[in-house]
């Protein structure tokens, strides 16, 4: 049979369906799949249309001619919706912040072969063994593909990507694209920067035009930016204070916010009404010691920024590990308080920081009790009267602090997340005892089920597992199940640290693009 008898066939097949029922089947396909899909038959490369409301934009050439060729078609600008800006960078071996690597004689031989650095061989091989453990877990999702294990290939390939990001961050291209595509997407109404665009090996976080144009297979290292992040750290660097050379090293939440807030001041209509900044869960977000500068360019974009009528939603990762004055962080946070109070029409707030509690040299270098501020002296819930999501992670709390807290909340609020938080004095407080006053106090469970909020929960088990104890939690609270989470948690020792009983709740991956998130809606 001819390929294109099949295809007449098979359009012939699909033409009977109402295309009500055609159009809902591929309003559930992603882009990949709608593109192949395209690819099957003249008829559903008419029917099968891409969903073109989100762009992607970074400093790779290949993402900047598609955003450019999107805004400007008449047609397509008008569908977008949504910008995600990839900060994440790649790397040469001056950008490897670690001792671990001592090049052998075998490297110098391999690299006077093919032309591979001793640096670049010695952490792909790293790569392919995770890229293979992934393989091994999902072979489900995973069985078509094979790793390559061609490291000439991976690196030349590299090469070719980092060099273009040099040449267009050398040439600004990134920045003169952004303010195109602003000015040009009137229908835009969230902008995203993130730093997690590569996910894990074989498994991207998204599908940028850069990704897509690599072979499934491929294996490099993963992209990443800011610090925090950078390739192979052995320990997380220390911050200094906002300004020159420092700023350099989140060069995308500059451009993106110096951008946003210029679009904002000459559009005062504009419809944005999501501003995002997503690590997910890396560790990293942007340099805390911001707040001590309030008299810069940033500063003054994101005051800007919260200030537009109609924003909605604002994510907020900090990067609070390395600041080197940490017994004070009150005036940080007075500042952000004042940051947040300016967005009165706030309906989705998160706050994160990058603590790692599970490294047993913070308990050193930080006074808990001075870590710990009151919530209200950093979220201004009085001047939030549609709040409808908070989301708190990798903070310093108190058990009756938080519990007073959410009673405060409005009864607007749909959801809220409780993620990684660290109770002082860690004798006294705990997750155990915050979920049993929050039951005692907050009357949740007595409203119409449709009126309860999620409620999100993700602690660390020993070893660094994230364990999802969302359901549990929700049950406790709305069922009268079982309180799944344990006493208490020892800081002093690693192998004590416990938040859950051993049989409670998923083990995740935040990357694992089959993990499911709490979902709202886009504004």
């Amino acid at each position: 049979m001819t390929s294109n008898l099949q295809h007449r066939e098979s359009a012939g097949a699909f033409s009977y369906l109402p295309v009500e029922l055609l159009n809902q089947i591929i309003s559930s396909l992603s882009n990949r799949s709608i593109k192949n899909l395209r690819q099957t038959c003249t008829f559903l490369s008419k029917i099968a249309q891409l969903r073109l409301d989100r762009v992607f934009l970074s400093t790779n050439p290949l993402d900047i001619e598609v955003f450019t060729a999107i805004a400007q078609d008449d047609t397509l600008r008008l569908g977008v919706r949504e910008i995600i800006y990839d900060d994440a960078r790649f790397w040469d071996e001056y950008g490897l912040q670690t001792t671990a690597f001592i090049p052998t004689l075998e490297d110098y031989d391999f690299e006077t072969a093919t032309g591979v650095s001793p640096w670049y061989r010695y952490f792909y091989r790293d790569e392919v063994k995770k890229a293979r453990e992934i393989l091994e877990k999902d072979r489900e999702n995973l069985a078509h593909i094979e790793v390559s294990d061609d490291c000439e290939e991976s690196y030349n390939r590299y090469q070719k990507l980092l060099q273009g990001q040099k040449e267009v961050i050398s040439q600004s291209r990134d920045i003169g694209a952004l303010r195109y595509g602003l000015a040009r997407f009137p229908n835009l109404t969230r902008v995203e920067l993130t730093i997690a665009t590569y996910g894990r090996q074989l498994e991207p976080f998204y599908y940028t035009p850069t990704i897509s144009s690599l072979p499934q297979n491929l294996i490099y290292p993963s992209a990443r930016g800011w610090p925090g992040t950078l390739l192979y750290e052995d320990v997380i660097p220390y911050v200094e204070a906002w300004e020159g050379e420092e700023k350099e090293k989140w060069r995308g939440f500059c451009v993106v916010t110096r951008e946003v807030a210029r679009h904002l001041r000459e559009n005062p209509t504009s419809r944005i009404a999501e501003f995002s900044i997503d690590v997910n869960d890396l560790p990293s977000g942007i340099n805390f010691r911001l707040f001590e500068n309030t008299e810069s360019a940033e500063y003054t974009d994101l005051v800007t920024i919260m200030s537009h009528p109609g924003l909605k939603r604002f994510d907020l990762p900090l990067y609070t590990m390395g600041v080197k004055d940490p017994d004070d962080p009150a005036a940080h946070y007075n500042q952000v308080h004042h940051l947040l109070s300016i967005g009165t029409d706030l309906q989705y707030v998160s706050l994160s920081t990058n603590f790692d509690f599970q490294d047993g040299d913070l308990w050193d270098e930080f006074d808990r009790d001075e870590q710990c501020l009151p919530l209200r002296s950093i979220f201004p819930i009085d001047k939030w009267s549609n709040l409808r999501h908070l989301s708190l992670s990798r903070l310093f709390v108190k058990q009756d602090d938080v519990r007073d807290f959410l009673a405060s909340m409005t009864t607007t609020l749909k959801s809220i997340e409780l993620s990684f938080l660290e109770f002082t004095p860690w004798y006294r407080d705990c997750y155990r005892g915050l979920f049993e006053d929050m039951r005692s106090t907050l009357g949740w469970q007595h409203r119409a089920r449709e009126n309860q909020p999620k409620i999100k929960v993700l602690v660390e088990r020993k070893g660094g597992k994230v364990v999802d104890v969302s359901a549990e939690a929700e049950s406790y609270m709305y069922d009268e199940w079982e309180n799944p989470f344990t006493i208490g948690s020892n800081p002093i020792y690693p192998e004590k640290r416990f938040y859950v009983f051993y049989d409670v709740g998923i083990e995740v991956d935040v990357f694992d693009p089959d993990y499911k998130r709490l979902e709202f809606p886009m504004y």
